[in-house]
C-alpha cells in the first residue's frame, strides 16, 4: 500500500505554527510522512491539513484529501505530537491490514 511517504501539506495563518508542526513530523514520523509547507498548487500532495478553523483555501485537486487540526498558535509540542501520533497510528493500522510497512523501512 505505502510505496512512498505520504506528501502532506500543513497550512496555517500562523507560519510559526506550521513550522513547528513540520519539525515535529520530521522528528517523529519521517518514515511515514513527507511534511510540506502549504503551496497553492496542491496537485502533488496527498493530504492538506489545515491548522486553523478556517478550512481549506478553496477547492482541492482530485485525489487530495483534507483534514483539520484546530491547534492554538501557542500549542505545546505535546499537543502537536499527539496529533501526529494519531495520524501515524491510522497509517500503521492501514499498513497492517494489507501487510505492508513504512516506505523504505522494516518498521
Amino acid at each position: 500500500m505505502y510505496k512512498r511517504r505520504a506528501r502532506i501539506a500543513f497550512q496555517s495563518a500562523h507560519g510559526a505554527l506550521s513550522a513547528r508542526v513540520i519539525a515535529c513530523v520530521r522528528e517523529t514520523a519521517g518514515a511515514w510522512i513527507e511534511p510540506l509547507s502549504y503551496h497553492p498548487d496542491l496537485s502533488d500532495y496527498d493530504l492538506l491539513i489545515t491548522l486553523d478553523p478556517d478550512g481549506p483555501p478553496g477547492a482541492l485537486p482530485a485525489g487530495v484529501r483534507h483534514k483539520a487540526w484546530w491547534l492554538d498558535p501557542q500549542a505545546p509540542r505535546e499537543a502537536i505530537a499527539a496529533e501526529v501520533a494519531s495520524l501515524v497510528a491510522g497509517m500503521r493500522l492501514l499498513a497492517r491490514l494489507d501487510g505492508t510497512k513504512a516506505p523504505g523501512t522494516d518498521a
